[in-house]
């Protein structure tokens, strides 16, 4: 909740939730599903006049998108947070675990997932943002096997930089 003070103060227009860590639990550790705790952000970002971007699944960027076992509970999870809190955007980072440059074993069952996770978030008129570690043309022809208008790239200009590319 002290996010949404910080963000006017420096004048921000939004700020992104997170799901909360993963650990061993079999979803998020999450307060948003929890009514009275969701409708506390839900005041806080009216009373600062601060909204709320998206919802990110930070917990990813460590644990495997593409091995977990607990993937659908995850993914209903937070689309039912999003619809809660008229969201529209959830932000899915691939990791170091689902790194499709280090692992290019793991892109069929990471596509099979995202094709499923498109339909579930397209229901509710969202869309999942991911990120990955390939540089943009390998992201575009990734999006392009999905084949879900509901799965965007959430392109990191760090990670391009990090692995030499020319962001220009």
């Amino acid at each position: 909740l002290g996010s949404f003070g910080l963000a006017s103060e420096i004048k921000a227009d939004g700020i992104e939730l997170d799901m909360g860590g993963l650990g061993n639990r079999p979803t998020f550790d999450s307060k948003l599903g929890d009514p009275i705790e969701r409708q506390k952000f839900l005041d806080k970002s009216k009373e600062v006049n601060v909204g709320i971007s998206s919802i990110a699944m930070s917990g990813f960027y460590a644990q495997s998108f593409a091995k977990r076992e607990t993937i659908v509970p995850m993914i209903e999870d937070c689309i039912k947070a999003m619809k809660d809190m008229k969201v529209k955007v959830a932000y899915l980072p691939l990791g170091t675990e689902s790194d499709l440059v280090k692992n290019p074993e793991l892109r069929p069952i990471i596509v099979e997932r995202l094709k499923w996770a498109g339909k579930k978030v397209g229901k509710i008129g969202g869309v999942i943002a991911i990120e990955t570690s390939l540089n943009a043309t390998e992201e575009k022809k990734l999006l392009e096997e999905i084949g879900s208008k509901y799965i965007k790239s959430s392109f990191n200009f760090a990670n391009a930089a990090d692995n030499g590319g020319d962001i220009v």
